[in-house]
This record gives C-alpha cells, sequence and structure tokens, in this order.
C-alpha cells in the first residue's frame, strides 16, 4: 500500500471503516501505516471517520486520530488538509 501511493501521484489512503485506536496498536498489521503516514506519505492519507458502520459518534473516533503517535502537523493534514487540497476546498 505504503509503495503504490508513492508511486502513483493520484492515489491516496482512506481510513474509513477503520478505527484508529486498531491503527495504533502493537502488532496490529498498521504499523507501517503509521510510521510512513507519519513521514513519507503524510499528504496521501485521508481520514474517513464512518461513524455509522462503528458506531461510535464523531467526536470519540477524531479523539482516537488524535491519541495516534503522530506529529501535530501529520494529524491535521490527517483530519482535513489533504483531503481539501484533494477535493479543491483550499
Amino acid at each position: 500500500m505504503v509503495a503504490l501511493v508513492r508511486r502513483h501521484p493520484n492515489l491516496h489512503i482512506d481510513t474509513s471503516a477503520h478505527r484508529a485506536k486498531y491503527l495504533g496498536q502493537s502488532g496490529s498489521g498498521w504499523e507501517m501505516l503509521i510510521q510512513f503516514g507519519n513521514t513519507l506519505i503524510q499528504d496521501k492519507v485521508l481520514v474517513g471517520l464512518s461513524a455509522g458502520l462503528v458506531g461510535q459518534p464523531h467526536e470519540t473516533l477524531i479523539e482516537e486520530y488524535m491519541s495516534l503517535p503522530l506529529k501535530d502537523t501529520v494529524k491535521e493534514k490527517w483530519l482535513y488538509k489533504n483531503a481539501a487540497r484533494v477535493f479543491g476546498l483550499e
């Protein structure tokens, strides 16, 4: 996944249907996304909350993303700036 988004400029990763609290757990298989999402592909990740699908309020899901081991600037990109750029909202 990381190699694909690095190779293709118009390809992005969407986190919808996944709980952030599981993305940050050791042994979850998502360690590479957290590692490279914090560095090389930080501009290629879009957060999709899927509140209805996972049965949690938006506030809870956003708090989970805010507690991930990511730089503050990266959290801002994941939660807003990357989507705003992709959809031309900047």
